[in-house]
């Protein structure tokens, strides 16, 4: 387990300021993804 986590730790650092910068958008499409996903739900086939 803690091999693995040695591995991804890095990358997750590096991501860090990416996923931090890529926030703000994140939230403001929130309200849209809300908004769709009913509509995506139903387009599935059950």
């Amino acid at each position: 387990m803690l091999p693995l986590f040695n591995k991804v730790l890095p990358l997750f650092i590096k991501m860090l300021p990416l996923f931090i910068k890529m926030l703000p958008l994140f939230i403001k499409m929130l309200p849209l993804f809300i908004k769709v996903l009913p509509l995506f739900i139903m387009q599935l086939p059950l």
